[in-house]
C-alpha cells in the first residue's frame, strides 16, 4: 500500500488494518507514552507527526519504541528504515519547512536533535551544499513572522524559563570561545532536546512570551550550528543554523537572523564557496540595515569582503572592507544584542587580516593580525 507521497508505507497500512483513524492512533500514543514514562508532543503536534510518518518521514527512536508497544511488532514489520536510510530521508529529502507553520518546523528540528544524540551516523550522513543555505536565505528575506502561541500546555512558560535558556546558551558560548566547538557540542544539543523542546512543545504561552521563547531557542540552535561547524561537521552545522533561521523568522527576531546569515557566510568562505558567501553576507547586511544595527551591518560587510577575497576579487573586497570599517566606527553599541559583543575593533582587524591573506598580501595581512592582538596600536 502506498501513502499520499507515493512511497511504500507500512505504518499507514497497519493503522488502516486495525480500523483506526489517525486521531485514534494519537490517543494510543499518548496512552502508551504515559505507561512508558516517555514525554511526547502535544496532541496537535502528534497529529502532524503521524501524517509525516505515514508519508515517508522518519520516526525518532522514542516514537519507534511507542509504536512497537502499540502494534506489538518489530521494526522490520513496521517498515522502519535502516539508520543510513533514515539519515538520508531527513537530511536530503526533508527541506527545512519555511512554508509550513512554525510548529512543524520546530518538531522537525527537535526530532533531529534526538537523532544527533542517539545516532553517530547522523553526523556522517550530512554534507554541505550551497543551496541548503541560499534557499533558506531567500525564504528568510521573503517570509513573514507568525503568532507563537500554545494554549493547552501543562506548564505556563514565563520570563524565568526564557532567561534560563539564554543563560545556558551564554555559558556554552563561553565554553565554545575558550575550548572550541567540539568540547561542548553534544552538551548544547542535549540541552536543546531535554530542556528547550519540552518548553516549546508542551508549554503554555501567549504571542509575546512565545516569540521570546522561540527566539531563545533559535539562539541556542545557532550556537549548536556554529559549534558543529567549528568541530568540522559542516553539513550538521549548516542544518542547525538554517533551522535556527527558520525559527528566528517565526519569532520576528531580525537581528538574530542577520547574525545567522553572517555565520552561514563565514562557513561558505571557509569552504571556499565564494559566491555563496557573498550572497549570504549581502542578505545579512540587508537585514541588519532594516533593523538599524550598525555593528551587524559592519559584521555582514566584512563577511562579504571575505567572500570576495576567497574569489580573488580585490576591488570588491576593498569596497566591502571600507563599508565595514566606516560603519563600525559610527555604530552606537548601546542597543546591541549581548551575543554580538565579541564584534569589536580587534575582531574586525582579524577579519581584515584573513581577507588580505586570501588575496596573497602577506605583509598587510600580518599587520592587521598584529593589530587584532593590540587594537590600540
Amino acid at each position: 500500500m502506498r501513502g499520499k507521497s507515493g512511497v511504500d508505507n507500512s505504518l499507514e497500512e497497519i493503522r488502516l488494518l486495525k480500523g483506526w483513524t489517525q486521531y485514534r492512533l494519537v490517543v494510543e500514543i499518548e496512552r502508551v507514552a504515559k505507561q512508558l514514562n516517555i514525554p511526547v508532543a502535544q496532541r496537535a503536534s502528534l497529529k502532524v507527526q503521524v501524517s509525516r510518518w505515514e508519508n515517508g518521514g522518519s520516526v525518532s527512536p522514542k516514537y519507534r519504541q511507542i509504536l512497537r508497544h502499540i502494534y506489538q511488532l518489530r521494526d522490520d514489520d513496521l517498515g522502519f528504515a535502516t539508520d543510513s536510510l533514515e539519515v538520508k530521508s531527513i537530511t536530503r529529502l526533508t527541506p527545512i519547512p519555511f512554508h509550513a507553520n512554525w510548529g512543524e518546523a520546530f518538531d522537525l528540528a527537535a526530532e533531529e536533535w534526538n537523532l544527533d544524540l542517539e545516532r553517530r551516523s547522523f553526523l556522517a550522513g550530512i554534507g554541505y551544499a550551497a543551496t541548503a543555505s541560499t534557499s533558506p536565505a531567500l525564504q528568510w528575506l521573503l517570509g513573514q513572522p507568525e503568532a507563537i502561541v500554545r494554549s493547552e500546555g501543562g506548564l505556563t512558560v514565563g520570563i524565568a524559563h526564557i532567561e534560563s535558556i539564554k543563560e545556558i546558551t551564554k555559558t556554552f558560548r563561553k565554553l565554545d570561545n575558550r575550548f572550541g566547538g567540539g568540547h561542548a557540542r553534544a552538551s548544547i544539543v542535549r540541552s536543546l532536546a531535554n530542556d528547550v523542546a519540552p518548553l516549546v512543545k508542551d508549554g503554555r504561552y501567549g504571542p509575546e512570551t512565545g516569540a521570546a521563547l522561540l527566539s531563545a531557542a533559535a539562539e541556542a540552535m545557532q550556537l549548536a550550528g556554529w559549534m558543529s561547524y567549528d568541530a568540522g561537521a559542516h553539513g550538521v552545522g549548516q542544518r542547525y543554523m538554517t533551522q535556527a533561521l527558520r525559527l528566528a523568522l517565526a519569532a520576528d527576531d531580525s537581528a538574530l537572523g542577520a547574525e545567522i546569515l553572517a555565520g552561514l557566510s563565514h562557513q561558505a568562505s571557509y569552504l571556499r564557496d565564494s559566491s555563496t558567501a557573498v550572497d549570504l553576507a549581502r542578505a545579512s547586511q540587508q537585514t541588519a540595515r532594516r533593523r538599524g544595527l550598525d555593528a551587524l551591518v559592519a559584521e555582514a560587510a566584512v563577511m562579504e569582503a571575505h567572500g570576495h577575497a576567497c574569489g580573488g576579487d580585490e576591488a570588491a573586497c576593498a569596497r566591502a572592507l571600507s563599508i565595514a570599517e566606516v560603519t563600525l566606527d559610527k555604530a552606537d553599541r548601546s542597543a546591541d544584542p549581548q551575543w554580538i559583543g565579541y564584534f569589536d575593533e580587534a575582531y574586525l582587524s582579524a577579519k581584515f587580516g584573513h581577507c588580505f591573506k586570501e588575496l596573497g598580501q602577506a605583509k598587510t595581512a600580518q599587520r592587521f593580525a598584529k593589530r587584532s592582538l593590540s587594537p590600540s596600536e
